[in-house]
């Protein structure tokens, strides 16, 4: 089971001071020009490690071996990335 990603629950709600003061930390310090979300919106981090992508793969491979499967297909996603 993939535990990162948005299933980490790094989650802002909107009117909070948390949500706040994430707008102005990527707006002041990272260099975001334009939130393209009203102040309306809550906000998460989607974390992503090498250790928790390759368990994943790894328990992929592993089940699927388990259970006989003849092949195993990866597919990548960079596309949503950003």
């Amino acid at each position: 089971e993939n535990t990162e990603d948005i299933y980490a629950g790094i989650e802002y709600q909107t009117g909070t001071e948390e949500n706040a003061k994430l707008r102005d930390f990527l707006t002041k310090e990272m260099g975001v020009d334009k939130i393209r979300f009203p102040e309306s919106s809550s906000l998460g981090i989607k974390p992503i490690s090498i250790e928790g992508t390759e368990r994943l793969v790894r328990s992929a491979i592993n089940y699927a071996i388990d259970q006989g499967r003849k092949s195993v297909t990866l597919v990548h996603k960079g596309n949503i990335m950003k």
